[in-house]
């Protein structure tokens, strides 16, 4: 079972985009790598361990619904459309800042499948007008 602590660790090292840093820690504690959540899956680009955790009955709201602002901040078409169709929530909200996935996706860039993944969102029902806790909107994160 993953620790609070390694939780935050993880978090943080996420948060910085370390991607490294991710794979050493997952590499360093064999114990924890079956303990990946969905969201350090969409992270690191796993698109076979997210696929598991959703095939274990990982539900992909809750907790579980950052890997979707994960994979749409990676740009990552596939995963991104793996959260989707297992009916993670478009419009999750990170509870402590608010961004929701479009505003991760618009942050991403050019980027990998970004484009895409912009692209994309409208149709799945995301909030194209969502707003941060601070009232920054999606086209803010392009600054």
């Amino acid at each position: 079972m993953t620790t609070p602590m390694t939780a935050q660790r993880r978090a943080r090292l996420i948060a910085a985009g370390d991607l490294d840093g991710v794979r050493a820690e997952v590499e360093d504690a064999p114990r924890l790598g079956s303990a990946i959540d969905a969201a350090s899956a969409a992270y690191l680009r796993d698109v076979d361990r997210l696929a598991g955790a959703l095939d274990d009955g990982v539900a992909p709201t809750g907790a579980a619904g950052r890997a979707l602002n994960a994979a749409t901040g990676a740009g990552r078409g596939e995963l991104v459309q793996l959260m989707l169709g297992a009916g993670a929530e478009v419009d999750r909200r990170d509870p402590d800042t608010g961004p929701a996935p479009v505003h991760a996706a618009v942050a991403a860039g050019t980027g990998g499948d970004s484009p895409d993944v912009v692209r994309a969102l409208p149709g799945t029902g995301a909030d194209v007008d969502a707003t941060t806790s601070d009232r920054a909107s999606a086209l803010g994160a392009t600054d």
